[in-house]
């Protein structure tokens, strides 16, 4: 069995098993695959959440200038403006995405400080894979051979490679070059060349069903392709003038053609004229309006080219999910030209969310929006039945009722009772009022002793005071007897250390005053 381990796996011999053992081991090799991916995945999350606590406790971490979540600057990308912005991964990633989603290969700095800046090769491979980068260096050239402007440019429709060719009366056909692709292509259907027949016929040869043709000439009617480029794009909503994102050409939705502004449209206030395109319309309505045309054109030339075909087979049937995905689609475009916001279905008690409304608050739904429904009168009671005037009237809610509502929306935002509200405002006022007044007072007295202080300096000014005579005490010039007490003689200071005596036994006294030192005594130098 040890040649089923994972190191020998690779190197097994598959011709020896019957069909059912090789499936079970494809199975077996899946399955290994799979919990491999998972644990490489577990791994690189703990990897990234140790490297974020380390990260942290060092202070190298920041804010993502897109999300606004931390991460550790060693997981960062930054740009290479003067002044750095720092962005995670995923959200660099995700704008790469939507670039190739919309045919464009710039990276630019996503900071709301107005910064255009870009991104370095290295800064890319930190958050690109493989394919992103290989999609965005495909559209790099698509966009540079744009820029170039070069005549009678021909894309291969197979690959990205692309050649300057005669016109398309000259020669029908590409011929591709590139080693990955080297296919001969028709430039008309741009399919695989099918010359000298034609591309009706070819189709025909094909086995092309009257359906198919049908699908094909619906969807040529709703999706519009860009006039330089031929890139295919939709439009939502908004108005009918219409950029294309990877070359920007700007194009009439409505007749398709290329224009430069506003002048096309019937909009006289932007340089329009009355009877020309119409710069606002329904996009719905217009697209159901040109897909259905095309439909019907499509289904009389398929009928009358091949009358053996039932008209019940033309017929496209959809399912009922789709059609009340069309109608809610229709409703919210009706809604959104009337200028009505969307109002969710009555909830219980007139209370919403926040999420539920538009203005992202909770409240009270007015009646007239979505009326509550009417109790069920009794059998054998009369029903009193309004009149028009009675029933356009807003049916407000009782006195009482709209209270305790009031009081239970307030409780749950967190707002203080109505009476403690007024009651703090009505405080505060009232202690503004005395700040202020005080302030005045203030002012009124430093006013007075500014004027005080000027009238004194202007007398002074004025009239020189006399400098009065000094004062003699009546004791000066005679004469103090004054009693001290009698100071007495401080004590002697001690004697030196130094010439104290040396007491030695049986040595003779040694007379401190006389000095008669005896014949043992040594002379003092």
């Amino acid at each position: 069995m040890t040649e089923f381990l994972p190191e020998e796996f690779p190197y097994l011999d598959m011709n020896r098993f019957s069909l059912e053992e090789q499936a079970a081991i494809a199975e077996l090799g899946a399955a290994r695959e799979l919990k491999s991916i998972k644990d490489a995945k577990v791994a690189a999350e703990a990897e990234e959440e140790n490297n974020f606590i380390h990260e942290k406790s060092i202070g190298q971490v920041t804010e993502c200038g897109c999300c606004f979540e931390e991460f550790a600057l060693n997981r960062m990308i930054q740009c290479n403006g003067e002044e750095i912005h720092w962005f995670c991964r995923g959200c660099m990633r995700m704008q790469a995405e939507t670039n190739i989603g919309l045919s464009k290969h710039e990276l630019t700095c996503m900071s709301m400080d107005g910064c255009s800046a870009g991104f370095s090769l290295a800064q890319r491979n930190l958050f690109l894979d493989k394919k992103s980068r290989t999609a965005l260096e495909r559209i790099e050239q698509e966009a540079a051979l744009r820029m170039a402007g070069i005549e009678n440019l021909e894309t291969c429709p197979f690959c990205p490679y692309a050649a300057e060719y005669p016109p398309v009366e000259v020669d029908k056909e590409f011929r591709c070059v590139n080693p990955g692709c080297e296919k001969v292509s028709c430039r008309l259907c741009r399919k695989e060349t099918h010359i000298p027949k034609t591309c009706a016929e070819s189709a025909a040869d094909h086995g092309l069903d009257a359906r198919h043709i049908l699908e094909e000439a619906m969807s040529a009617a709703l999706i519009r392709t860009c006039n330089q480029c031929k890139n295919p794009f939709l439009k939502s909503d908004g108005c009918n003038k219409v950029r294309c994102t990877r070359c920007g050409t700007i194009h009439c939705y409505v007749c398709r053609k290329t224009i430069t502004d506003y002048r096309h449209f019937n909009d006289v206030s932007r340089g329009g004229k009355n009877g020309r395109c119409p710069l606002y319309d329904s996009t719905e309505e217009r697209h159901q309006e040109e897909v259905q045309r095309a439909e019907e054109e499509t289904r009389q030339k398929v009928a009358r080219d091949n009358p053996e075909i039932a008209a019940d087979s033309l017929k496209i049937k959809v399912s009922d999910d789709v059609q009340q995905d069309e109608l809610k689609r229709k409703q919210n475009d009706a809604r959104y030209r009337a200028g009505v916001p969307y109002i969710p279905p009555h909830p219980p008690n007139g209370i919403v969310d926040f999420n539920d409304i538009p203005n992202g608050l909770f409240g009270v739904i007015h009646p007239q929006a979505v009326p509550p429904p009417r109790p069920i009168p009794a059998p054998g009671v009369p029903r009193a039945v309004p009149v028009a005037a009675a029933e356009a009237l807003p049916r407000l809610l009782p006195e009482a009722r709209r209270a305790a509502l009031v009081q239970r929306i307030r409780a749950r935002a967190n707002l203080p009772p109505p009476d403690a509200a007024i009651n703090f405002r009505m405080h505060m006022q009232n202690v503004q009022a005395n700040m202020q007044a005080q302030i005045n007072q203030l002012q009124a007295v430093r006013a007075l002793i500014d004027q005080r202080k000027a009238a004194i300096g202007n007398l002074q000014a004025a009239h020189p005071a006399p400098v009065p005579p000094a004062r003699i005490p009546p004791y000066l010039g005679q004469r103090l007897l004054v009693t001290l007490p009698q100071r007495q003689r401080p004590p002697p200071p001690p004697e030196p250390l130094g010439n104290l005596p040396i007491v030695r036994p049986n040595a003779p006294a040694y007379d401190a005053i006389n000095d008669n030192r005896g014949p043992e005594w040594p002379a003092r130098p």
